[in-house]
């Protein structure tokens, strides 16, 4: 029996010339997420982690903060809630007082509400 006049069925892909073509993939087995849970899963994942690198940051400061006493000086080291910057305050360890903050407090909270303020311009979202 010979199967020269026979003509492939349209459609059809060789399994052995699939390699051949690129454009050819396999279809995906079981059902696959959609772009909207994978997106909601990377924000889950990096929140996750920016929550670690904050209680890593914090517990670095506190080790910072009971090490660092020089004279009748003591640095305190912290993160400013708006800009979450690091801010240092050198406080008088007699009295308690802080003697100097590195950046303030008023300009960190200045240049938050700046932040706000050019937000509110602006649209973020655009």
């Amino acid at each position: 029996m010979e199967m020269n006049g026979i003509k492939p069925v349209s459609g059809y892909v060789d399994p052995a010339t699939m390699g051949e073509n690129p454009n050819l993939e396999p279809a995906p087995i079981g059902p696959q997420p959609n772009p909207m849970e994978k997106e909601a899963a990377k924000q889950a994942e990096a929140a996750k982690d920016s929550l670690q690198e904050k209680e890593k940051l914090q517990d670095a400061l506190d080790k910072v903060n009971k090490t660092a006493v020089i004279f009748d000086r003591s640095l305190r080291f912290q993160i400013h809630d708006k800009m979450h910057e690091a801010m240092v305050a050198v406080v008088d360890m007699k009295t308690d007082k802080v003697i100097r903050e590195i950046p303030s407090k008023e300009v960190l909270d200045f240049v938050s509400k700046m932040q706000d303020y050019l937000g509110l311009i602006f649209d973020k979202k655009a």
